[in-house]
C-alpha cells in the first residue's frame, strides 16, 4: 500500500509538472494576447476560449470513461478489451466530430452575433480546434488508464507550449484574433502527436466483433460522466460568456483577467485529478478504501492554493500591472475576492473525479441544479463585475458543500457496512 501511495505522489508530481509547463505556455499566451490585442479584443479571445472549454471539458468524459475502463481491464489483464475500446471509440469520435464541426460552422454567425464578434472567421477557427480536442481524449484516456504518465505529460505540456509559440508568430504576422485562435488549433494538433504515437501498436491488433467488450455498460457510464463534466464546464466558464454578452467590451476585457485566475486554480485540480483517478478506480475495483486518496488529493490542492491566494491578497495591483499592463490594473481590487471565491468551485473538480472513478453518479443531481442556479443568478444579477464575483463564490461554495457532504455520507455508510460485515464474520 505504501508503494501505491508513493506512486500517487510521483504521478501527481509528473502531472503537476506537465500541467505547470502547459500553464506557463497558456499564461504567456494570455499575457501576450492581453498586452498586444488590448482589453476589447482580448475579451473576444477569452470568450471564445470559454466556449471551447465548455464544449471540450464535457468531451473529456470520453477520456474519463476510457481511463476508467482501461484501468479496470489492465487490472484484469484484458488486453484485447483495451484495444477494442480504443479502436471503436476513436472511430465513433471521428464521425461525430466531423458532424459537430459542420454544425458549428453553420451556427458560427449566430454565435458571433451573441458574443458581439463582427466576423465569423475566429468562431470557425474555434470549431476546428474543438474537433481536434474531441479526438485527443481517446488517446489521452488510454494513456491515463495504462498509467503511462510520461507520454500523457508530454502531450499536455507540448500542447500548451506550441499554442503560445504559434500564436505569437501568427499575431506578429498581423492576423490578430484569428492568429490567436489559430495558435489554439496548432497547439491541439501538437498535443495529439505524443498521445497517439505510443499507441500505434493498438492499431495493428486483429480484433473480432467486440472482443467481449460490453459497449452498453461503457456508454451507460459515459452519459452521467458527460453531464457531470458539462455542468462543471458551465460552472467554470459561463460567467465569462455572459459577461461578454451583458457588459461592454472593455469591462469584459477586464473580467477576462479574473477568468484566467480561475482557470489557473482549475488547472491545478485537473493535474491532481489525472493522477488520482486511475488509482481510485483500481482501489474501487479491488474493493479497497479510496477515501484516504481523496483526502491526500485535496490536501495537495490546498497546499498549492494557499500561497497563491496569499500572493493575490497582498499584491493584486502589482501582479495585474506587471503581468498584463497598467490598462488592466482597474480590476485588481476584485482579484482578492475572486481568488477566494473561485477556490471551492475548483476543488469541486477533485470531488467530481473521485466519485466518477468509483462509479457513483448520483451526485450529478446536485450539479445540474447548481449549474441552472448559476446561470439564472448571472442573468438576473449582473449590474457590476463585483456582483458577478459574489455569485461565483456563493454558487461554488454551495456546490462544493453538497458534493462533499454526499461523499462523507457515502463513506460513513460504507464504514458501517464494513464493520457489520466484520462482526458477522467473527460470529
Amino acid at each position: 500500500m505504501r508503494v501505491k501511495s508513493d506512486n500517487l505522489v510521483k504521478h501527481a508530481g509528473i502531472m503537476l509538472i506537465a500541467t505547470a509547463l502547459a500553464s506557463i505556455g497558456q499564461m504567456l499566451f494570455h499575457i501576450f494576447m492581453g498586452r498586444t490585442l488590448g482589453p476589447a479584443n482580448f475579451g473576444v479571445v477569452i470568450s471564445l476560449l470559454s466556449i471551447s472549454f465548455i464544449v471540450s471539458l464535457p468531451v473529456t468524459a470520453i477520456q474519463t470513461v476510457i481511463a476508467k475502463y482501461v484501468s479496470q481491464f489492465k487490472v484484469n489483464h484484458a488486453e484485447k478489451k483495451i484495444v477494442s475500446l480504443f479502436v471503436h471509440s476513436l472511430r465513433k469520435v471521428m464521425i461525430y466530430g466531423l458532424l459537430g464541426l459542420a454544425i458549428f460552422i453553420l451556427a458560427s454567425g449566430y454565435l458571433g452575433l451573441f458574443l458581439r464578434i463582427p466576423t465569423r472567421t475566429p468562431v470557425i477557427i474555434t470549431g476546428v480546434a474543438l474537433f481536434l480536442l474531441l479526438v485527443l481524449p481517446v488517446a489521452q484516456g488510454t494513456l491515463q488508464g495504462l498509467q503511462r504518465f510520461g507520454y500523457l505529460a508530454t502531450s499536455i505540456s507540448l500542447g500548451g507550449v506550441i499554442r503560445f509559440v504559434s500564436a505569437l508568430f501568427l499575431v506578429y504576422a498581423g492576423m490578430g484574433i484569428n492568429g490567436a485562435m489559430g495558435g489554439v488549433v496548432l497547439g491541439a494538433f501538437a498535443a495529439s502527436l505524443p498521445a497517439f504515437l505510443p499507441l500505434k501498436p493498438l492499431f495493428r491488433k486483429q480484433l473480432s466483433a467486440h472482443d467481449g467488450l460490453d459497449s452498453v455498460d461503457v456508454y451507460g457510464y459515459l452519459w452521467p460522466v458527460f453531464l457531470a463534466l458539462l455542468c462543471f464546464a458551465i460552472l467554470t466558464n459561463v460567467d465569462m460568456i455572459l459577461v461578454k454578452h451583458f457588459f461592454e467590451p472593455l469591462q469584459a476585457g477586464y473580467y477576462s483577467i479574473l477568468s484566467l485566475v480561475g482557470r489557473g486554480f482549475v488547472s491545478i485540480t485537473i493535474a491532481v485529478s489525472l493522477a488520482m483517478f486511475p488509482r481510485v478506480s483500481e482501489l474501487h475495483e479491488q474493493n479497497k478504501d479510496s477515501y484516504s486518496t481523496l483526502k491526500k488529493s485535496l490536501l495537495i490542492c490546498g497546499l498549492l492554493f494557499g500561497p497563491a491566494i496569499l500572493i493575490f491578497m497582498i499584491f493584486p495591483q502589482f501582479i495585474v500591472g506587471a503581468v498584463f499592463g497598467k490598462k488592466y490594473v482597474v480590476v485588481s481590487p476584485l482579484l482578492r475576492m475572486f481568488s477566494i471565491a473561485v477556490m471551492p468551485l475548483a476543488l469541486t473538480n477533485v470531488l467530481i473525479n473521485y466519485q466518477l472513478a468509483r462509479r457513483n453518479v448520483n451526485f450529478v443531481y446536485y450539479l445540474i441544479p447548481g449549474a441552472v442556479f448559476y446561470i439564472a443568478m448571472l442573468v438576473l444579477f449582473h449590474s457590476s463585475l463585483l456582483q458577478v464575483v459574489v455569485i461565483v463564490g456563493i454558487t461554488g461554495s454551495l456546490v462544493f458543500v453538497l458534493n462533499m457532504g454526499f461523499i462523507l455520507l457515502q463513506n460513513r455508510r460504507q464504514t458501517r457496512t464494513d464493520v457489520v460485515g466484520i462482526d458477522w464474520v467473527r460470529r
